[in-house]
């Protein structure tokens, strides 16, 4: 890539607001995805606007990966000869990902489940036990993968979160002991290799959800997250912000059109299967490059009412969304059935988005203030041994 600008030096302390609203976009995404599945197959409703969510919005996980793998990589390039490097890295890490996700566990496994379970759907159920230990290793993605089936339903949103601490715990001794030239190379051999992976993975019989819960398969996005760091900090410059979001929209037309075509071709082309991902995450490898290069997709995406302080509790949103999704459909089977029949379909759809998303955000309002907002104050403790431009805020 010859065009563009080169990254410039950012300000300790200031806070990337456009990759909030990115967060935020992400999160919604991944709401209208959860949600339309739960309409779909534990209250039996179908319309056209819920087979698009169902069809499109799982990409949002795929946004949060490349903004992960954007901010851990220049983290760590930036903080790659401190001293405590990896004590620091790691400390910040479990800070931030660890409380909130064991509050969820703790409440769906000596609350939730012994009190609701005997009532619960098949659907809500699911059909292979996961151990409470593989939940708490960070592991649940494999075991997943195995079974080809995502467990306790609640928790099925876990595998994203195996993912993300599995590339917290390798990616620091790859970023450590390379070069950036050599670190780039390895992006772009990993890149490559990532599909040809999941084709040959495919020809030898394994289930395709394997394909989406495993790390080696699933690393598109983190890769190219990571790729604009590498880029950013080699001095080597980025696509300009229009020409970004010119790619970004051509791809996801091109997506979109794919996903929501429902052709046999579409879902069952081993090779269409396996560049999907890639396909993905090129595309918000552009979107996120557009943002941080600045221009229109920026304003747009800072303007957005809420969008931003969405992102800034997307965490929490993301660990309890699909469990008060699930929550609110079990409550309305029980105890409202026939008040939920006379809605009709897009009045009960309507319902299930506005009580799931009220939910949703009050409780993860209360994680941010309560639990997550204090101890990421606890940073301060495991500050890297070295002087660096690091200014990030989170992620």
């Amino acid at each position: 890539m010859t065009q563009g600008r080169a990254a410039r030096p950012i300000a300790k302390g200031t806070r990337l607001t456009g990759l909030d609203g990115l967060r935020g976009l992400a999160i919604l995404g991944v709401f209208l995805f959860h949600a339309s599945a739960v309409a779909l197959f534990d209250l039996g409703i179908n319309n056209p606007v819920i087979y698009v969510a169902a069809q499109a919005g799982w990409i949002g996980v795929d946004l949060f990966f490349v903004l992960s793998g954007y901010l851990i990589t220049r983290i760590l390039l930036e903080t790659k000869q401190a001293p405590n490097f990896y004590k620091c890295f790691w400390a910040r890490r479990a800070l931030r990902i660890v409380p909130a996700y064991f509050a969820l566990l703790l409440f769906v496994f000596a609350l939730w489940r012994p009190l609701a379970a005997p009532g619960l759907s098949a659907f809500q159920t699911g059909y292979t036990e996961i151990p409470i230990l593989a939940y708490v290793a960070f592991i649940s993605n494999f075991f997943m993968a195995v079974s080809a089936d995502h467990g306790y339903l609640p928790l099925s949103i876990t595998w994203s979160l195996a993912i993300e601490a599995q590339f917290y715990l390798i990616w620091p001794f790859v970023v450590r002991h390379l070069t950036v030239p050599g670190l780039l190379r390895l992006i772009a051999v990993l890149l490559v290799a990532a599909p040809v992976a999941r084709l040959v993975a495919l020809a030898s019989g394994v289930p395709e959800l394997s394909l989406y819960v495993l790390t080696p398969l699933r690393c598109d996005g983190l890769l190219a997250g990571a790729l604009i760091a590498g880029l950013q900090i080699s001095g080597r410059a980025l696509p300009r912000a229009t020409l970004s979001a010119v790619c970004f929209a051509v791809l996801c037309l091109a997506f979109l059109a794919a996903m929501l075509s429902g052709l046999p071709s579409i879902y069952g082309n081993p090779l269409l299967i396996a560049l999907k991902y890639s396909i993905v995450a090129g595309m918000f490898f552009f979107l996120v490059v557009s943002v941080l290069q600045g221009g229109k997709v920026r304003r747009l995406v800072e303007a957005a009412p809420g969008l931003r302080g969405l992102g800034r509790v997307s965490y929490g949103f993301y660990l309890w969304h699909f469990f008060l999704l699930l929550c609110l459909s079990d409550l309305g089977r029980r105890y409202a059935a026939g008040q939920l029949e006379s809605l009709g379909n897009p009045l009960l759809y309507a319902a299930l988005l506005i009580a799931g998303a009220a939910a949703t955000l009050a409780v993860s309002l209360v994680s941010w203030a309560a639990l997550e907002s204090p101890l990421l104050k606890l940073k301060r403790r495991f500050a890297y041994g070295v002087a660096h431009n690091q200014c990030f805020r989170g992620p």
